[in-house]
């Protein structure tokens, strides 16, 4: 028994030598920030150390911005490269008494802000219904943010207020609306063409926004686009009495959705105790936050007291982003690739990333409790420890022993089994081509069940949606022909759709997002003009566009078109979503029954001017009105 245990380090490197040929060609990909970026992240770092997966920069509080009163520390993949190509990063947010951060969207990622201390408000503005979802929140609460929509938080306390934000995105991006229509280069005309403000007021708004003094009148006039084209949903409410499917559950009806179904506050205490690891674990996932349901997000939150430990486990379907909220922990991974363990021991404040599907640990090295707060890049990340998913079921003894070089004997008695060489297998691909939407069905996450593939035909395959112009909004001299899912039932699951845009002479498509798809459109016939603005430089990018050329719009950023000439414009416009939603920038801001205060604590536009706008787009949300 003796000799065979000492010849098991050895049996064990040659019997991995086989798989690692199989492995991924990288578990991770720590950024080279000295390279350029690319689409999908920046190129791989070289030479990588557990450092490398550690941050420390979210421990104290961020540089606070006196015009809003509050700091934003990030925590991208800028200022932390270990989660290049992760699909997760975080941020710090320290909001002073009467601070605000104000209305802006993130193009590339959903939020999850759990508050650490103090009282915030928060809320946001779904683009299908033009909704707002507001709630209070209070230290162990969590609120949902999904991607591309115009959110907002501040201090409502009477003390400071603190949170950890989670994104779905290594790369997030920020885009504050004041300051991407009034703080940049885009010229006043086109602002007065695509907003309908009149030349003053965007003259004197772009002078205050350019002194970071934006206290102005932003006066618009929009009338709605028709619903038909706004987004089917922004959000998927987990309808968890109904079956789950690979993208998760079938979705709450929108009518009965509320504010408190993207709350939580089950994070708020130490979860259910586990005495034999001594740890306690809460969880946000899908099935206990159903607001998360195919936003690609989700955490939880783990207790150690001294001693305790968050055995050897994986999560199949996520990346991990665990930030220590109290105490002193190691926390460590092994990578799959090289087999190199990969640790760290972490303090409040500090910040470690664990690449999916890769074991990984924490154990409590303090004296006193340690306290971690982890986000997930999937609602339901899954969890498979590997003590018992070895020793406790009915897996044979001899089967173990088969499939893990250990004998019979040690499998009976060993309390810490060995790496196993084959790790199992979370899910499968889907076996479909297509899936033709039935429309009759609810909606999930990633689109409408499939109708059957026995009833499908070419038929199917075929639009003429887009052969005509559709109908022409007046106050914008605009029609548009959609061939979206809703449509074209044959795009659901395909990652894209189409629209005809017929702008006639002096037509303008204005300000807008798309919070789920990127954008290309071809002109057919005649010439526009199309922009849009960064969100990382605030830069305008515009250019005259003529038949037979193309212009991108990349993910959720605020873009417009517009044609000058004396004889209307034809383009296709082509989405990276079946649904890329819809979300006019003056609408989403006075068109709906946001509370008055809380439009003017999140844009700086004074109280009596906001009144003056809601009585033009939304007058019954005004108290006089009601």
């Amino acid at each position: 028994m003796a000799n065979k245990m000492v010849l098991l380090p050895v049996l064990l490197s040659f019997l991995l030598l086989p798989f690692v040929s199989t492995a991924l060609t990288q578990d991770f990909c720590v950024a080279d920030l000295s390279c350029s970026d690319t689409p999908s992240g920046y190129p791989c770092k070289s030479s990588v150390t557990a450092n490398d997966f550690y941050y420390h920069g979210l421990a104290g509080t961020g540089k606070i911005n006196p015009l809003i009163k509050a700091a934003v520390t990030p925590a991208f993949v800028g200022q932390f490269p270990g989660v290049n190509g992760l699909g997760i990063s975080a941020a710090r947010l320290d909001i002073e008494v009467g601070g605000v951060v104000p209305l802006h969207t993130h193009p590339a990622g959903s939020e999850l802000l759990f508050v650490i201390e103090g009282t915030v408000a928060a809320g946001f503005i779904s683009s299908g219904a033009n909704t707002p979802y507001t709630k209070t929140l209070y230290a162990g609460d969590i609120m949902v943010f999904p991607q591309g929509l115009l959110h907002y938080q501040y201090n409502a306390g009477t003390g400071p207020a603190v949170g950890l934000v989670a994104f779905s995105s290594s790369n997030p991006g920020l885009q504050i609306t004041d300051f991407a229509l009034f703080a940049n280069n885009l010229p006043s005309a086109v602002v007065e063409k695509v907003t309908f403000l009149d030349d003053a007021t965007v003259k004197k708004l772009k002078r205050l926004s350019v002194l970071l003094q934006l206290q102005a009148l932003v006066l618009s006039l929009l009338l709605l686009f028709p619903l038909s084209h706004g987004l089917n949903q922004d959000f998927c409410i987990a309808d968890l009495a109904s079956g789950d499917t690979p993208s998760g559950y079938p979705c709450k009806p929108q009518a009965a959705v509320t504010a408190d179904d993207f709350y939580y506050r089950g994070l708020n205490t130490t979860g259910p105790a586990i005495p034999a690891f001594n740890i306690g674990i809460s969880s946000a996932f899908v099935t206990k936050f159903p607001a998360v349901n195919g936003l690609g997000i989700s955490a939880a939150r783990a207790d150690l007291a001294p001693g305790g430990v968050v055995p050897l486990h994986w999560h199949p379907l996520a990346t991990e982003l665990l930030f220590v909220l109290d105490g002193t922990m190691v926390c460590g991974f092994i990578s799959a690739t090289l087999n190199k363990v990969y640790t760290k021991t972490l303090y409040k404040g500090d910040l470690m990333a664990l690449p999916q599907g890769q074991l990984h640990f924490q154990y409590n090295v303090g004296e006193t409790t340690a306290v971690a707060l982890s986000s997930y890049s999937s609602a339901n990340p899954g969890l498979q420890i590997l003590d018992f998913a070895l020793f406790a079921n009915d897996l044979p003894t001899e089967v173990v022993s088969k499939v893990t070089v250990l004998d019979e004997l040690q499998c009976l008695v060993l309390e810490v089994p060995l790496l196993s060489l084959l790790l199992p297998f979370s899910s499968l691909a889907l076996s479909q081509d297509f899936c033709v939407a039935d429309l009759q069905s609810p909606d999930t996450p990633s689109g409408y069940p499939c109708k059957n593939p026995n009833s499908v035909t070419a038929d199917d395959f075929h639009s003429s949606a887009l052969a005509s112009p559709g109908p022409v909004i007046p106050p914008f001299n605009t029609a548009l022909a959609s061939a979206t899912v809703k449509q074209w039932p044959a795009v659901n699951g395909l990652i894209l759709a189409f629209t005809r845009v017929d702008i006639l002479p002096g037509g303008v498509v204005p300000m807008h997002t798309h919070p789920r798809a990127s954008e290309v459109i071809f002109v057919a016939q005649g010439c526009l003009y199309a922009g849009f603005v960064s969100s990382d430089a605030n830069k305008v990018y515009m250019k005259k566009v003529c038949k037979g050329e193309l212009f991108l719009f990349p993910l959720a950023l605020l873009h417009f078109q517009y044609n000058d000439g004396n004889k209307t414009a034809v383009a296709i416009a082509s989405y990276s979503n079946p649904n890329p939603g819809l979300q006019i920038t003056d609408y989403g801001l006075f068109g709906n029954d946001l509370p008055v205060s809380y439009v003017v604590k999140t844009t700086f536009i004074k109280t009596e001017e906001v009144i003056r706008l809601k009585a033009l787009f939304f007058p019954s949300s005004l108290p006089s009105a009601r």
